[in-house]
């Protein structure tokens, strides 16, 4: 890479930031100005679900709020925001960026998930209060209106108590939750038809897989899909007879429970066709307490989900929410013993909410992401924590393995974390408490960390309006180990053009900090036509950092994402 630029300096240069932005973990600068996004809807309160990233890098958060007029809250609402990858609202969804209402009676969202073609699926409720169980299925296009040619006028009424949702091959819909007291899985065709093919009439109960107690209990909280299209559901089992245990060890082989009160959290594997796959842990599921040796009063509820090496990882708590476990499972359905200890890791972080879905993710490097909460200042505060491939604290992710995020002084939970397609991970949760009088002040609240240590950059914003040649703009690189300035030349960004074609920029010039911990870099886009901008050359124009290519002094390089955009608006 070319070590010559026009300028390089030592002087010293005004910091842009006090506190440490760099390490992984650290606001990612490029999102809502290196900060946590928090929006209310109108008057009232806001509690954020779910939420997808989509393949540009636009966030869509879903939840519910609670509308306030001069006769104090109203009936919850269904509540919906779709924000850029800068963090601003996307106007090009609902009204200006929201989705605020009761369309086809949903009055909350509680899971989200999309299709190829960029609609949105919502599993919600129609009930007047908030509830962690769902009844009902809409579909919304990617602008966020219903699509009347799903199910009925663009509702799926389902027949049992979900709490999950998940898009197989084929678009194929399927939901799970409990009916009566047996844990059940639903599928549904892309148009919102109950697949009759599916188990009996379109669906499979833990009742058709195994042989309960009259007491026993089954209820799904989450799905995962692999990429052979098998299908894992978890749930809570809690059997309060003295019957069969159903693989937990029994006194004198006698096949009878001698607990009381069995509750651990269960992953049951169908194969495609449906049935159980009964090589899975040796009897078609996994179980957290006994397979895995967590404290029974350890696992009340959980979640699981597909790594990277297509095999599950399974999140488990207590139902105090102090206690949580990560298992990665091997093929055989077992817990791998090379994965913290024996096969389970436990973590630091406290649970924010039941159901756990959402709150689980895996990098593309096989660690894994959980999103919480933890205590600072005697309040509660936005965190994620992050084990390495091996189960153990990952010590370069904030402090000890983990991250916070506040948000001025006010109490603040992650419920949800996902990857984006730069690498960067994206947090959803609430800031916020509902006080002893019942006032309610949650509002949504979003925050996007960057992934490893290394360089991070920041675009100045810049407008053109005149013509000229070409554009310079500057980018503030900071490191805490320092930059390899020899890293540093025009092949680090690349320009999206509003033609579509990807543009190479010229590095004309450097000034950097005496400590060489943060620089001031400028770039040159030569003109497309290659003679001037003009007023044929409006437009946005996108700038992307290329991988490998600003490396700091120990050799960690920037992650490939988006800086930021720069407008030509030539009258």
């Amino acid at each position: 890479m070319s070590q010559n630029p026009a300028k390089t300096s030592a002087a010293e240069l005004e910091p842009l930031e006090h506190r440490r932005l760099l390490a992984a973990g650290a606001y990612d600068p490029s999102f809502g100005g290196g900060a946590a996004v928090t929006i209310g809807f109108a008057e009232g309160s806001s509690v954020l679900n779910d939420l997808l990233v989509m393949p540009d890098g636009g966030i869509l958060a879903g939840g519910y709020c609670i509308p306030r007029t001069g006769d104090g809250p109203q009936p919850p609402q269904l509540a919906l925001a779709k924000y850029s990858f800068f963090g601003n609202l996307d106007p090009s969804f609902g009204n200006d960026g929201q989705l605020v209402g009761t369309p086809r009676g949903i009055k909350h969202a509680l899971q989200l998930e999309s299709f190829d073609d960029g609609s949105i699926l919502v599993l919600g409720s129609s009930v007047s209060g908030y509830s962690t169980r769902a009844n009902l299925l809409v579909k919304l296009t990617p602008q966020g209106r219903v699509d009347t040619a799903f199910g009925r006028n663009g509702r799926v009424n389902l027949p049992l108590s979900a709490a999950a949702v998940k898009i197989g091959p084929g678009n194929h819909i399927f939901v799970a939750g409990q009916l009566d007291q047996d844990g059940a899985i639903a599928r549904y065709s892309p148009r919102g038809g109950l697949d009759l093919s599916f188990g009996s009439a379109g669906m499979v109960t833990t009742r058709d897989l195994f042989t309960f107690d009259a007491d026993t209990t089954f209820f799904f909280d989450s799905l995962a899909i692999d990429s052979q299209g098998r299908v894992y559901a978890g749930g809570t089992h809690r059997d309060t007879g003295s019957g069969p245990s159903h693989g937990a060890q029994s006194e004198g082989g006698s096949g009878r429970s001698l607990v009381r009160s069995e509750l651990d959290v269960r992953v049951v594997r169908l194969l495609p066709d449906s049935t159980l796959d009964a090589g899975f842990a040796g009897r078609g599921f996994f179980s957290a307490v006994s397979d895995a040796e967590i404290p029974r009063n350890g696992a009340a509820f959980g979640t699981v989900l597909i790594g990277a090496d297509d095999l599950p990882i399974v999140a488990t708590a207590s139902s105090d929410g102090e206690s949580a476990f990560i298992t990665r499972l091997g093929s055989d359905g077992t817990p791998r013993p090379s994965f913290g200890d024996e096969g389970v890791a436990e973590l630091n972080s406290a649970v924010a909410r039941y159901p756990l879905a959402g709150a689980l993710a895996e990098q593309a490097d096989g660690k894994i992401l959980f999103a919480g909460v933890t205590e600072r200042d005697g309040r509660t505060v936005i965190s994620s924590e992050r084990l390495t491939a091996d189960g153990e604290p990952d010590s370069s992710w904030g402090n000890g393995g983990v991250a916070t995020v506040t948000y001025k002084r006010i109490p603040g939970e992650a419920r949800v974390t996902a990857i984006a397609p730069d690498g960067t991970i994206v947090l959803g949760g609430v800031v916020g408490s509902v006080a002893p009088d019942g006032t309610d002040s949650r509002r949504f609240t979003l925050a996007r960390l960057l992934r490893e240590d290394g360089p991070a950059g920041q675009l100045i914003p810049k407008t053109l309006r005149q013509p000229q040649g070409g554009f310079v703009f500057d980018v503030v690189w900071r490191a805490d180990d320092g930059i390899d300035f020899a890293t540093l030349d025009g092949g680090d960004l690349r320009v999206l053009c509003p033609d579509g074609v990807h543009r190479r920029v010229r590095l004309t010039w450097i000034e950097s900090t005496s400590d060489g911990r943060q620089a001031v870099v400028r770039y040159r886009l030569p003109a497309p036509d290659g003679v001037s901008f003009t007023r044929a050359s409006n437009g946005l124009y996108v700038v992307k950092l290329q991988p490998g290519q600003v490396a700091d002094a120990s050799g960690n390089f920037a992650s490939r994402r988006v800086l930021g955009t720069i407008r030509v608006r030539i009258a």
